[in-house]
């Protein structure tokens, strides 16, 4: 396929052609305007085509289980490898979806997760929040699709205490987030229905930027149909 360069420099080719063909000098600027309006419309309206094959943007879900492994790592750096852990990932009815991710944390450190108390190390995560915010919408060229930041953040709150002295390794909390761009085709994709948390309220667009592609569209054909008479005459 054709890239958006090779597409416009085939065109602006095509454009000289005809206006090098022998023909009065008013005829020759009305093709060469006509045609430079065609380019600047056909190379607008391919800039987002080039975006079309990249890969799947990660869900929201993913994003808030990468975060809750970050805080999770973060927690066992403070412990001791081959400590035997029970770990509380609090509340269980809300925190599900980034239990597992903790737990793997607590392995990846050498740890050994339990749910026996005579553990001699207690971990208690509670997960405070986990939301995503999406913001500045707008689109990626005159006719391109639209897009919009993208913001995941969660906090938690961590307590480890070692009963073999008594002291307290962790306690406090730990924020998180993730920002990208990504397109607004993409969000039904990325958002879990069963899981609130992972979904976001989509901003309004703007109306200037909703009236910009129809106003640009109109004013060329405008400008060409202009041309077109003003020469004749």
């Amino acid at each position: 396929m054709l890239n958006l360069t090779k597409l416009v420099c085939l065109l602006e080719g095509m454009c000289t052609q005809l206006t090098t063909m022998a023909v009065s000098s008013k005829e020759k600027h009305l093709r060469y305007s006509v045609c430079y309006i065609c380019v600047l419309l056909f190379s607008t309206s391919m800039v987002f085509t080039q975006d079309e094959e990249r890969l799947p943007q990660a869900t929201n879900l993913e994003i808030i289980q990468m975060l809750g492994r970050q805080v999770g790592d973060s927690v066992v750096s403070v412990l001791n490898s081959g400590d035997s852990v029970r770990v509380m990932v609090r509340p269980s009815q809300t925190a599900w979806f980034v239990r597992g991710v903790i737990m793997q944390a607590v392995e990846g450190g050498g740890c050994i997760p339990t749910e026996s108390l005579s553990s001699p190390v207690e971990m208690d995560i509670g997960l405070m929040s986990a939301n995503v915010e999406y913001t500045n919408i707008r689109r990626t060229g005159l006719f391109g699709g639209k897009i919009i930041d993208r913001l995941v953040r969660v906090s938690f709150a961590a307590n480890v205490v070692d009963k073999r002295t008594g002291m307290v390794l962790l306690n406090g909390n730990l924020t998180r987030s993730s920002s990208d761009v990504i397109e607004v085709s993409e969000v039904s994709r990325i958002e879990n229905p069963g899981i609130p948390e992972t979904r976001g309220v989509l901003p309004e667009e703007g109306f200037f930027s909703f009236l910009l592609e129809p106003l640009v569209v109109v004013g060329a054909i405008a400008v060409a149909v202009y041309l077109l008479f003003h020469v004749r005459s």
